[in-house]
């Protein structure tokens, strides 16, 4: 009795005491990723608001969730801007108005070896949190190479593709 309560209490401890770096949603993965960076601008996140699929996004509709980010002025507390995003596979990508169509930018971010990071989810999955990813390539290069870019409407969905501009 003694030798499976003693068993237990080590799985309870191992597992309270796991590091397990997810996120209960993605707006708290979606926070996460765009204020962990050292180079904030003078703008704070507000709110974060899930427009969930199907809806619209600028009068074009869309089957997947839009994120609308509300940023403050940390300076004068005046909501300063709206930002659209929307996850795929641990990828954020800015959502902005084309004709009529939607335009993705992907978002990216290095980290400390200079190395490109797009797939965050998979990267904090892998790393402490104290190794913060940077907005700008600390290495100095701000340029990113022909074979760093990747083509993101390939690795997207059906359902958010046939919305790109093209």
């Amino acid at each position: 009795m003694q030798v499976r309560l003693y068993t237990l209490l080590i799985i309870v401890f191992i597992f309270g005491c796991s590091n397990e770096k997810r996120f209960e949603t993605d707006q708290s993965f979606l926070r996460y990723t765009l204020t962990s960076s050292p180079e904030n601008s003078q703008n704070i996140i507000n709110t974060i608001v899930l427009h969930s699929a199907p809806s619209t996004f600028k009068n074009i509709m869309v089957d997947f969730d839009v994120y609308q980010v509300n940023y403050t002025n940390k300076n004068n507390g005046e909501s300063s801007e709206i930002r659209y995003f929307t996850l795929n596979n641990g990828e954020i990508y800015r959502l902005g108005k084309g004709p009529d169509c939607i335009i993705f930018s992907k978002e990216i971010r290095w980290n400390q070896k200079g190395e490109l990071i797009s797939n965050f989810k998979s990267w904090y999955e892998k790393n402490s949190n104290e190794n913060k990813l940077s907005i700008k390539n600390p290495k100095g290069a701000s340029n990113i190479s022909r074979n760093q870019k990747e083509n993101t409407t390939s690795s997207l969905p059906k359902k958010i593709r046939k919305v790109i501009c093209k």
